[in-house]
């Protein structure tokens, strides 16, 4: 990460409701101890803009290829395992999803 902050830090500016953390199920498929982790599970985010997934039933975030088609779309490169990432929240006109495989 390019700075420290803290979810006390966020909540103390932004308020506990304007701050979205992850429950723990929903984080089962992004690699512990990643970056990624580490912010949606401990510090949130803030949730002006940034909408949060809704988690499904069995309390994990939808992947990619549950909230958008890619059939028909060339794949760009580094991206070949893209609609397995976990979507965790859209931002206007876009999805906001994670790698499962690097947490970033």
């Amino acid at each position: 990460m390019l700075f420290d902050v803290s979810h006390d830090d966020m909540v103390s500016v932004l308020g506990t409701d304007a701050v979205f953390v992850a429950p723990p199920a929903a984080l089962r498929a992004v690699p512990e101890g990643s970056d990624a982790h580490r912010l949606l599970g401990t510090v949130g985010i803030p949730t002006g803009v940034f909408r949060p997934q809704t988690p499904r039933e069995n309390g994990g975030f939808p992947l990619v290829r549950d909230r958008i088609d890619l059939s028909g779309h060339e794949t760009p490169q580094g991206c070949e395992d893209c609609e397995n990432w976990v979507v965790f929240g859209w931002i206007p006109l876009t999805a906001l999803a994670l790698d499962t495989g690097t947490g970033g």
